[in-house]
């Protein structure tokens, strides 16, 4: 069928990191096929490349049952880039609060790798911050890029001898 068809090749899209390739494809095929996980794939086409607030309105019109967990951890995800707009702490740069919002700027500019290290260094500072948030986005990050992604391998390390 010409939807199916149409979601393959936004799936392979996704895959192999064409994220602005893949948002059009996912779009077209939305504009056929009303479906939660065609959704989801394209918050996650919109959240690489640091389209937050457009993440935001997808996931807002996706039903709550549609992979809950994914959906969470991309909410997650898509806030943070929104809050990328907010201002350092000028009397500490090097605190939490401070590298989660820098972080979250440059994953604003679509830079997967470099937001996933300023996530590390917030839990380098606290394994715990805002309650498991950094790790729920690095998760997020780690569902956009695929398990065989080397970023994935690569961060899942870290964040794994940093929790651990």
């Amino acid at each position: 069928t010409q939807p199916e068809s149409a979601a393959d090749a936004a799936a392979g899209l996704l895959a192999a990191h064409r994220w602005a390739e893949a948002e059009a494809a996912y779009r077209r095929t939305m504009s056929s096929e009303q479906s939660p996980s065609v959704a989801l794939e394209l918050v996650k086409a919109l959240i690489a490349q640091g389209k937050g607030a457009d993440a935001e309105l997808v996931l807002d019109a996706v039903s709550d049952d549609a992979g809950a967990v994914a959906a969470d951890r991309l909410r997650s995800a898509a806030r943070w880039l929104v809050a990328s707009r907010g201002s350092v702490d000028e009397a500490d740069p090097t605190s939490a609060d401070a590298l989660f919002l820098l972080a979250s700027e440059v994953g604003a500019r679509g830079d997967i790798q470099g937001a996933l290290a300023g996530l590390i260094a917030v839990l380098r500072r606290d394994k715990r911050y805002r309650g498991g948030e950094a790790q729920k986005i690095m998760l997020a990050y780690f569902d956009i890029l695929g398990d065989s992604d080397p970023l994935t391998r690569e961060y899942r390390n870290k964040l794994a001898s940093v929790l651990f």
